[in-house]
């Protein structure tokens, strides 16, 4: 490739580079192109990002440009009637953002009349669409099993604790955590907020407990437990899984109880 481009300007763009190997078998060196050329390269992991290349950080979108983008989505070519303008509204506002969320909400709601949407946004507001979580459990599947342990004791019992509050769980659990959260905070799974809280977008948030959900239908066999009906379910019939019963006295129950404290 490097010969057959070295003296043409070309525009190269890589998407979602989860590897330093993919970036630099694909687009090792800037002699391999014509002057002028081009690299964009986007990806969910910090690390592979070079000291001296330009970064542009992708933030979520403010609220016209959400509204903007469901609307090419649920109303196509058509101008919306005014009696959806609310309901738009609460979509955009549920997807914070997020423009995955707000296309495959836009593109399911297309042509559906408003008794429809009123039943999918309450659907929405109690579980997110699994298309969604689907596609975004991609950052998760990329993890190391310690840093998908962390990221689901987080997403499950932890989100909104402080930093420290959280660490000293976390370090009673596993050696280097601090380390371990790093990558999360790397792949743009949780981030730190200005009140030094951990945080994650509410889609993550429900991906993370979608994929508990996902290895069991019956909330026994989870290897977590958030919900208190199923918490008490589980405790009064006495019906928990040994990997389940291993894990509470050690993790799971002890991280949920402690994040109730005030």
């Amino acid at each position: 490739m490097a010969r057959r481009l070295r003296f043409k300007k070309v525009l190269v763009v890589l998407d979602d580079i989860n590897h330093g190997d993919h970036l630099e078998n694909l687009a090792g060196d800037l002699d391999w192109f014509g002057k002028g050329s081009r690299i964009i390269a986007t990806t969910r992991d910090k690390h592979l990002i070079g000291k001296n290349d330009v970064v542009y950080e992708v933030t979520t979108l403010v609220d016209h440009q959400a509204i903007q983008l469901f609307n090419q989505h649920a109303f196509k070519d058509e101008v919306p009637d005014n009696s959806f303008e609310k309901l738009t509204l609460e979509v955009v506002c549920h997807a914070n953002g997020l423009p995955l969320a707000l296309k495959v909400w836009g593109s399911f709601l297309h042509n559906r009349d408003i008794t429809a949407w009123r039943s999918a946004i309450e659907q929405m507001k109690m579980n997110s669409k699994s298309e969604i979580v689907e596609k975004l459990k991609i950052s998760y599947d990329g993890l190391e099993t310690i840093q998908r342990d962390v990221f689901l004791h987080i997403a499950c019992f932890l989100r909104g604790q402080t930093k420290e509050y959280i660490m000293q769980i976390l370090e009673s659990c596993y050696a280097g955590a601090a380390i371990e959260l790093s990558v999360l905070i790397d792949k743009s799974l949780v981030f730190i907020s200005d009140d030094d809280t951990i945080q994650m977008h509410d889609l993550i948030q429900d991906m993370g407990k979608y994929i508990v959900k996902l290895q069991k239908n019956d909330p026994s066999e989870y290897s977590r437990l958030w919900d208190p009906n199923d918490f008490e379910e589980v405790m009064v019939n006495n019906t928990g899984t040994k990997r389940q019963q291993k894990q509470s006295g050690y993790k799971e129950f002890n991280i949920y109880a402690l994040a109730k404290k005030p």
